[in-house]
Parts: C-alpha cells; sequence; structure tokens
C-alpha cells in the first residue's frame, strides 16, 4: 500500500486536506497504511480521546454514526463528528456492503464550535472549511480510490496464486471474502466460476485443503472474531454479518472453532482501542 499512500497523500496536498482509508464498523481498523493515515493524529483529536467518555464517543462515531450514514448515502458527504470538527466522508463498498471509508480533514465548518471548553484553543487552531477544496476532492478522490482499490484486489489474487493454482478456485476465494453475509451454496458458487458442482467441490479440497463446508465455517469463525475483539456490535449483529442467523447455532459453532463463548471471547481478547 506504499504507493496507494503515496498518491493518496499527494492528492489530498492538491485539495488542502489531510487523508485517512480506514475499515469502519467491520473490525478492519488498519487497511495498510501507516498511522497517520490510518488514525486521528492531529493534537486537537489526540487531546478529545485522552478523556474516556470521549473516546468512546469518537468509537461510537466510526462504528456506529458513520456506518448508519454510509447506509443512506453511496455518495461523498460532509460529517460533524461529537467534537465539532468535520470530515468529507467517501465511502468505498464492494458490491452493495460499505468496505471502507475514505476521510478528507479535518477543518471547523463556519457556525460550528468545539462543546469542549477546554479544547477551544486547539479547535480554533484547526483549518476553516474551504469549499473550493471540498467540492475538488469530492470530484478527485472517489474514481481515484475505486482503481486503488481495485489493484489492491488485484494484488490480493496474486498473492493467492502463491498458494492456489487454478484461477476459478483463486476467483471463489475473492467472491467467498466478498458474500460472508449471504447464504452461499457449493452449488451456486461453482456457477459463480463456470464450473459443475462436483468438478468445483473436488478442485477446491483439492486447492485448498478444506471442504467448501469447512472453509466457508472457518472463514466465517475468523470474521466474527473480529469483529468480537474490534467493534460494539451487539453479539446477533456479529452473526448476520457472519452470514448466520440462529445465534445458538453461531455460538455453539464459535465455541467449537476457539473454545470460547462469543461473549467470552470478547471479554478476553478484546485489545485496547484507538481512533
Amino acid at each position: 500500500m506504499e504507493e496507494a499512500e503515496k498518491i493518496l497523500t499527494e492528492s489530498a496536498k492538491l485539495c488542502h486536506l489531510d487523508f485517512l482509508w480506514k475499515g469502519i464498523g467491520i473490525g478492519r481498523d488498519a487497511c495498510g497504511f501507516s498511522p497517520e493515515h490510518t488514525l486521528h493524529c492531529c493534537a486537537f483529536c489526540r487531546a478529545v480521546k485522552k478523556n474516556k467518555v470521549r473516546l468512546e464517543r469518537c468509537i461510537c462515531n466510526d462504528n456506529v454514526l458513520l456506518v448508519g450514514k454510509i447506509a443512506g448515502s453511496r455518495t461523498p458527504f460532509l460529517h460533524r463528528c461529537h467534537a465539532g470538527v468535520s470530515e468529507l466522508v467517501v465511502p468505498l463498498f464492494n458490491g452493495k456492503q460499505e468496505l471502507e471509508v475514505v476521510l478528507l480533514g479535518i477543518f471547523r465548518e463556519a457556525g460550528a464550535h468545539c462543546p469542549y471548553r477546554s479544547l477551544e484553543a486547539l479547535y480554533e487552531a484547526l483549518p476553516l472549511m474551504r469549499e473550493c477544496s471540498t467540492a475538488a476532492a469530492q470530484e478527485i478522490f472517489p474514481p481515484l480510490c475505486r482503481m486503488l482499490l481495485e489493484r489492491r484486489e488485484q494484488k490480493d489474487l496474486e498473492h493467492l496464486g502463491d498458494r492456489i493454482s487454478d484461477s476459478r478456485i483463486r476467483h471463489a476465494l475473492v467472491i467467498l471474502e466478498r458474500r460472508l453475509e449471504k447464504p452461499l451454496s457449493g452449488g451456486e458458487m461453482a456457477t459463480e466460476v463456470f464450473l459443475s458442482k462436483s468438478r468445483f467441490l473436488h478442485l477446491f479440497k483439492a486447492e485448498t485443503g478444506y471442504s467448501w463446508q469447512e472453509y466457508l465455517l472457518k472463514k466465517r469463525m475468523e470474521k466474527g472474531a473480529e469483529l468480537l475483539r474490534h467493534t460494539d456490535l451487539p453479539i446477533s449483529t456479529v452473526m448476520e454479518k457472519c452470514g448466520m442467523h440462529d445465534q445458538s447455532h453461531f455460538g455453539a459453532m464459535f465455541r467449537k472453532w476457539c473454545g470460547y463463548t462469543p461473549f467470552a471471547y470478547r471479554k478476553k481478547f478484546r485489545p485496547k482501542r484507538n481512533i
């Protein structure tokens, strides 16, 4: 991602903005970029996050509020957080599902204010929004980010090529990653990659070492574990994002997979969170 980071940095400079690229509400805090372009690191944001209550509001901003807004808008939009600062949000999608987000800012909007009196000096030092800059960013960044996302996915395919020799199975693995929330049968996947069901299942086991159902369950449990570690999502929502719809079954499969119930796993393995 070093090349992509350099391209985005130079593009953001043209718009007099900084950028972050991160996963939101899906258990991925980082997407391969340096901390400078993954976390809110400016002096104002660092001061905001020193307070535990404010930090929790920052986490809610990314994992709940932004996710909700993106669900209603597939195009770039301005978002103002609890601390009174704004960013231009560029959502990135993989099919119908929100995948990641590029945040351009941060800046003050005219008429906005900081609700935290002790931080007013740092707030006033932030730049005011320049309408020409945000308008240019809305034109530049959506196609640029889509291009970089496609390039990254192509590299992921090439990486799979080191382990998976059959291109049809590589393609099936990429589709699987994108559609874990949906029902996925071996027969449907075989059709996607233009193979008969029997031939697909045979090739899949030969290439991956797992049966289709074993691999599908493995990936769903891995995604569930990631969501439990890195988000505040209810366990019922985690289950649905893993493509499962019976909480008792999900709990039993998760415990069989790792030895912990989903609740116990989250309590034991959840790391200290940053935004």
